[in-house]
């Protein structure tokens, strides 16, 4: 398709250029607004009731990731877009995102006690996220990888900050066990994740601590993780026994050690 015809039914007034921060082809730039990283997306809205399930999960993301930011996340300024609609039903999903001036915590081979600060109050943010989810039931997100977080400035800072800048999130649900106790499958498939999850993201806090010099850098996460270990465990020792029991206690229990936590007696 022809440059000029393909961005004249795009709902921008400037031209989209390849971005710098290129992924798989969809990040693009704004020639007038440098300060802009645009991640397109195909979605299906071949019919009303379609367009308005995308609507609703864009509106869904929004509130996920103010969520988030009320737990202390910070979070890229960001916006969607849909139009570009073409054959076949399809149409095109933008997400217009904030560019952090920075690297993003993969990049980065060490971290200076400043960065350690700002990288530990992020994922205390996130563990104080999980802890809500736990205590209220909702959605979370399930994709804190040090790769999703940039460590620079936008405009206005002063000094750089962690910043969350992948806003098409990967989300799972939770409900308690007074809200799906009456379906025993929901109930293990969200204990499974629940559990999974916290152990990907001890992964990930190990392995930036170990940038960090110091495998006690990110006290506050610490501490934020071991108040989730202690509410999943109620959850998790309610529930019928199973498989699935026993894996999310085996991952309970080796969590606890590693966090220093004192578990309560099975």
């Amino acid at each position: 398709m022809e440059k000029s015809s393909q961005s004249n039914r795009r709902p921008f007034a400037e031209d989209l250029s390849q971005s710098s921060y290129e992924r798989n082809g969809k990040l693009f730039e704004l020639k007038e607004h440098p300060n802009v990283v645009v991640r397109l997306n195909s979605i299906d809205v071949s019919s009303e009731e379609k367009l308005a399930g995308e609507v609703a999960r864009l509106k869904e993301n929004r509130g996920l990731f103010a969520s988030l930011e009320q737990d202390g996340v910070r979070v890229a300024k960001f916006d969607y877009v849909i139009g570009n609609k073409g054959q076949g039903g399809f149409a095109e999903s933008y997400a217009l995102v904030e560019k952090i001036n920075g690297k993003n915590l993969v990049e980065m081979e060490s971290f200076d006690a400043r960065a350690v600060v700002e990288i530990d109050e992020c994922y205390a943010g996130y563990m104080m996220h999980l802890l809500h989810v736990l205590k209220k039931n909702g959605r979370y997100w399930s994709d804190i990888q040090p790769g999703q977080i940039v460590y620079g400035t936008r405009d206005g800072d002063v000094v750089p900050h962690a910043y969350v800048v992948d806003i098409d999130p990967v989300a799972r649900s939770f409900t308690n066990m007074d809200g799906s106790k009456n379906d025993h499958n929901k109930m293990e498939s969200e204990i499974f994740f629940f559990a999974s999850n916290l152990q990907t993201v001890y992964g990930y806090v190990s392995t930036l601590e170990g940038k960090a010099g110091n495998k006690s850098s990110f006290e506050a996460t610490r501490a934020r993780f071991r108040e989730v270990l202690d509410r999943f465990r109620l959850i998790i020792t309610d529930m019928p026994g199973g498989r699935i029991k026993d894996y999310a206690l085996r991952i309970q229990v080796k969590l606890e050690k590693e966090m220093g936590a004192i578990p309560a007696v099975l």
